[in-house]
């Protein structure tokens, strides 16, 4: 009888005997891997949930800094509390001979 684990040995060799193949190990419990294999998963979903929340808050509080900071930058421009006077209104010639020509020395001349 021929099994799946004995095939029959060439002719030319020692005649109709069977040779064994190998006998394979017998397998260990596996409950403990099992038991692994199923922990793992659920600890991997859990960090991934606490990276999404980190993740999250990482964004708003950037959000939040990067808004308010532009605000403060452009609050603090100069050009908002500067009252002076522009030098190219103060000795323009052009600019007096069209907007205040009352006050235009040269026009006088």
């Amino acid at each position: 009888m021929i099994t799946p684990l004995t095939y029959p040995a060439p002719a030319h060799l020692h005649g109709p005997t069977l040779l064994a193949l190998p006998s394979k190990p017998t397998p260990e419990p596996t409950h403990t891997h099992t038991q692994l294999t199923h922990s793992v998963p659920q600890e991997d979903q859990d960090w991934g949930f606490v990276a999404m929340v980190l993740d999250r808050l990482f964004l708003w509080i950037f959000t939040i800094a990067s808004f308010l900071g532009t605000i403060l930058i452009l609050c603090e421009a100069p050009a908002l509390y500067d009252d002076t006077q522009p030098i190219d209104v103060e000795i323009s010639r052009v600019y007096r001979r069209q907007y205040l020509p009352e006050l235009d020395i040269n026009s006088k001349l």
